[in-house]
């Protein structure tokens, strides 16, 4: 694998994680976590995918 994709990866991978603290939250008995927590994983996952295009450019 080449920089950009592990990049890529582990930016999603983070982004599964918090999204998973906030279903836990959720469960617990807090939903507005989940959207936000939900909120900041998909702004990790757009971050990395504009990370890796930067990276894949060079």
């Amino acid at each position: 694998m080449n920089l950009p994709n592990i990049v890529f990866g582990l930016h999603v991978s983070v982004g599964v994680l918090v999204f998973g603290v906030g279903v836990y939250a959720a469960i617990n008995g807090s939903v507005i976590q989940l959207f936000i927590l939900g909120s900041i994983a998909v702004m990790i996952g757009l971050l990395g995918r504009s990370v890796s295009r930067l990276l894949a450019r060079q």
